[in-house]
């Protein structure tokens, strides 16, 4: 495979996935190239295109735009462009990381867009057996259903640093030793339920449990919400900023259970992350959760129910002696992720995608 050209799009550098992905395809004799550019220049990037991959992953940042129509001009462009690569005889992958994008303005436009990828795509990913019958039915694939395949999302043991420990990071945090703290980590976006959360949160009895929100607030709206829901309790704690790379390790570390109060997911990288720093975790069973997540090691709950967020975090408390062990259990799982399998298997769709005739 040391002819094939492999290109990503985009290029993302803000959490090490792609990097992981490009680094172990390495080890098996493949190079990788990103781009964040789809222009009609990307063709010079495949000097033999019979033997070129075009590996799309997060869509909606190539065609967004302030205004409507300027989106749709630019997304018609774009999948005229990856037309054009296909039928100069590039194969085009497009993992699929969620159904669609949370924050999008223009859902019918991601919707298209999504629509589109899926027709013209030679092979799709992702990343658990749920996901893969979602996939399907969303884009009406029951008669291209070999071109779907499951890999796995890879862990991120020993992609962040990991030296601090629990008193160090809790006394970095004022947090007080005695107490079960739960985290919520990450941007601030309405999807993911922080609001519910903080309600869920102010219902448990005693002085036992305590909230950390860090994350950046996806606007100004959502951080004036979340403070004026916390502004009655003294044990919820708001970070409102973005959490570099070197102080993830602070809040996962002071923290015993990790928080994913998700109202709508498919795939979520951030818990491979909290798996990965061998935490306990309370998350909706949705998408790729169930998959991911069990009941030894995890506090999983339906969505459904209207005290499943709050007798999640009670569970959690009462058996908080447990925690380290669940902890254990995740990291466990999450190792069984390592990325030389999922390159592996995801060098296996681009050799199908080269060998299927078109």
């Amino acid at each position: 495979m040391s002819n094939l050209k492999l290109v990503f799009a985009p290029q993302f550098k803000l959490n090490p996935y792609q990097a992981q992905l490009a680094e172990n395809l390495k080890k098996l004799g493949l190079s990788t190239q990103g781009t964040n550019r789809l222009d009609l220049s990307v063709l010079n990037l495949f000097p033999d295109k019979e033997h070129g991959i075009l590996h799309l992953h997060w869509l909606s940042t190539f065609f967004i735009r302030k205004e409507l129509w300027t989106s749709l001009f630019v997304l018609i462009r774009l999948f005229i462009r990856v037309l054009v690569l296909k039928v100069s005889g590039v194969k085009i992958v497009w993992t699929v990381h969620n159904i669609k994008d949370h924050e999008n303005p223009y859902p019918k436009l991601d919707n298209l867009c999504n629509f589109l990828a899926a027709k013209l795509a030679d092979a799709i990913i992702v990343h658990c057996k749920i996901a893969k019958q979602e996939v399907i039915e969303t884009f009406g694939l029951n008669r291209h259903v070999h071109k779907v395949f499951v890999v796995p999302h890879g862990n991120y043991v020993g992609c962040y640093e990991n030296k601090v420990d629990r008193l160090e990071a809790r006394r970095y945090l004022n947090i007080d030793d005695s107490k079960v703290v739960f985290l919520f980590l990450g941007k601030i976006r309405p999807y993911k339920g922080v609001l519910e959360l903080i309600e869920a949160f102010k219902q448990i009895d005693g002085e036992t449990g305590q909230l950390v929100i860090a994350g950046k607030p996806f606007n100004d709206e959502m951080k004036s919400l979340i403070q004026e829901k916390m502004a009655e309790s003294d044990r919820i704690q708001l970070v409102p900023t973005f959490i570099p790379e070197e102080e993830i390790q602070v809040y996962m570390n002071a923290c015993d259970v990790v928080v994913f109060p998700y109202r709508n997911i498919l795939t979520s990288g951030a818990i491979v992350l909290a798996m990965s720093f061998a935490k306990a975790c309370i998350a909706p069973r949705m998408g790729c959760i169930g998959e991911l997540l069990d009941d030894k090691g995890s506090f999983v709950y339906n969505l459904e129910s209207q005290d499943g967020l709050v007798n999640a975090i009670e569970n959690a408390i009462a058996q908080k002696d447990d925690l380290p062990q669940m902890g254990m259990h995740n990291l466990k799982l999450a190792q069984e992720l390592g990325w030389p399998e999922i390159a592996k298997q995801t060098l296996g769709v681009y050799e199908w995608c080269l060998e299927r005739e078109t």
